[in-house]
């Protein structure tokens, strides 16, 4: 049987608005979060921590692109022999082509998913799925622990 994958994510965008709705996203879905703004620090983080089990990455950034991340997250693989991390790349086109274009590339490159911006909660949700990330344990929402299915209140 295949040993759970981590639950660790990088979060790759120039954009902070775009990095705080994915990571509240996957926070929900029970994920530690890593943020990162540019290529060059997603690419530090992945060298540092060879546990991270889901890279979302944009692929339009100044610098080192979301192309360039891929390819390293996958070098970092075989170098380490770590799993290597799903990956989910997004992209909304850029300047002189489609966003077609660039998702056509990451997955040309071993994407496994790719989404093209703007998208839904439900989309990146069933990207999620199609990962095999199911949801993990419910947490309560006071003390951030792990909630049972039994209520300690029933309602009335």
């Amino acid at each position: 049987m295949d040993k759970p994958r981590s639950r660790t994510a990088l979060i790759v965008d120039d954009e902070i608005g775009i990095r705080e709705f994915l990571g509240e996203v996957l926070e929900r879905e029970n994920f530690e979060i890593i943020y990162a703004a540019d290529g060059n620090k997603a690419i530090q983080i992945l060298k540092d921590r060879p546990d991270i089990g889901l890279l979302v990455c944009d692929i339009l950034m100044p610098g080192i692109d979301g192309l360039e991340v891929l390819i390293e997250s996958h070098r970092l693989h075989r170098l380490n022999g770590s799993p290597k991390p799903k990956t989910i790349l997004i992209s909304g086109g850029g300047m002189y082509e489609s966003g077609e274009f660039y998702l056509e590339s990451t997955r040309l490159l071993g994407a496994d998913i790719t989404l093209s911006k703007p998208f839904s909660i439900k989309e990146f949700l069933a990207a999620l799925a199609k990962l095999g990330f199911a949801n993990g344990p419910e947490k309560d929402n006071e003390s951030g622990r792990p909630s049972s299915n039994k209520s300690a209140h029933p309602p009335q």
